[in-house]
């Protein structure tokens, strides 16, 4: 039976073209539909989505149109009101190596997990070795939404915090990649400012923070139309194959 190239957020099993899927609302995680009655909810953590029942031979076409039409929410911040705006999150390179050219993307440093085998010098030499080797994504972007006063992320209609990344960072599940069927590489966007590489928030429209003084929409007309973020990193997997890259399950790079 052909795989649709998903895998079930909760019994982490290919999704093929027959099966039936529940895919959640809020969230846009694929389950098979069995699954999601098992777990009796979204296996995201903290989402309280519904299901959406389809053919696993939909579920591409639909989650494109969802993901898209998730970009246009929150318009107002949850947490202090204000309004959230519409932009993308994308670093830039000022200095180039042989594995990092110069110009706009993400940088991605992949993080090895411990190793179980500890008494084989090999396999812990290994690990050493490839363990957070960066790899920069070049014109890679995220579309999101941002509020521009407390400056949090919203990726996918979902507010990104520190409980939110410290769940998805600890997270044991496997992921494969879709088009080469190896197993992702864990790790993390890199957001620091401070870091060469590291990302920030710009708007697809000017900010209009204070509107009762001239001089201040000037400077948020000409300045303030893009801000860094709160956030160290976000964690992400990466194909070492294809460079294909998802952040919380969804695809940011590469996607076919």
């Amino acid at each position: 039976m052909s795989s649709v190239g998903k895998m079930c957020i909760y019994c982490q099993k290919p999704i093929a073209i027959d099966d039936r899927v529940s895919l959640c609302d809020r969230c846009y995680a694929p389950h098979h539909d069995e699954c999601w009655e098992r777990n009796g909810r979204c296996s995201t953590f903290r989402c309280t989505g519904v299901p959406r029942t389809m053919e696993g031979g939909d579920l591409q076409a639909i989650l494109r149109v969802e993901l898209q039409r998730s970009l246009e929410y929150p318009v107002d911040c949850p947490f202090c009101a204000n309004t959230v705006y519409a932009g993308e999150v994308q670093g830039k390179r000022k200095h180039a190596d042989k594995d990092h050219p110069i110009g706009h993307g993400l940088l991605f440093v992949g993080q090895q997990k411990p190793n179980s085998h500890n008494d084989w010098f090999g396999k812990k030499f290994l690990s050493k070795m490839l363990g957070n080797r960066s790899v920069f994504l070049p014109g890679a972007t995220i579309r999101s939404r941002s509020c521009g006063k407390c400056k949090r992320l919203f990726i996918w209609g979902v507010a990104v915090d520190e409980i939110f990344i410290q769940k998805l960072s600890e997270e044991n599940l496997e992921h494969w990649c879709p088009h080469c069927s190896v197993v992702l590489l864990a790790g993390y966007i890199e957001m620091r400012k401070d870091q060469d590489g590291g990302a920030k928030f710009t708007c697809n429209d000017i900010p209009n923070f204070r509107k009762d003084w001239f001089g201040h929409n000037v400077i948020d007309r000409y300045f303030a139309n893009s801000w860094h973020l709160l956030i160290p990193n976000l964690p992400a997997h990466y194909c070492s194959t294809c460079q294909y890259t998802e952040v919380a399950g969804h695809p940011i790079y590469r996607f076919l």
